[in-house]
């Protein structure tokens, strides 16, 4: 499979986008589990206040990737999570489009530009 079918939003190859995908590929080091995270984060703070809270402790990384995901997926707040929740097919195909039209207009700016300059 080749990255732009990946990428293009083909229904077939979106299941692949999930909420556990997403975490392993883009955030290795990040604890998945936010309870267990913020567990961590409580017990590192207690004996050390205001000292920095190392990455593998940081409770808000955590939280704050499973709520950018939840956007990608639209799953309304009250609905529970999944791991295998997927990145909703039309927010990559409006992504496509939008890079196709951006892509034509560069195309036809540079077209202009390259015809202007024969004329001269």
């Amino acid at each position: 499979m080749g990255a732009e079918t990946f990428l293009l939003g083909k229904a077939k190859h979106c299941n692949l986008l999930t909420r556990r995908a997403l975490f392993t590929v883009q955030s290795p080091n990040l604890e998945y589990d936010e309870a267990v995270v913020c567990k961590k984060e409580a017990d590192w703070s207690r004996d050390r206040s205001g000292c920095i809270v190392p990455d593998s402790h940081a409770c808000d990384r955590t939280v704050e990737k499973h709520r950018l995901i939840d956007k990608l997926a639209e799953k309304p707040a009250a609905a529970p999570r999944q791991d295998d929740d997927p990145v909703n097919p039309a927010l990559l195909n409006g992504a496509k489009d939008s890079v196709k039209k951006a892509a034509l207009d560069v195309d036809l700016l540079t077209n202009k530009f390259v015809a202007h300059a024969a004329t001269d």
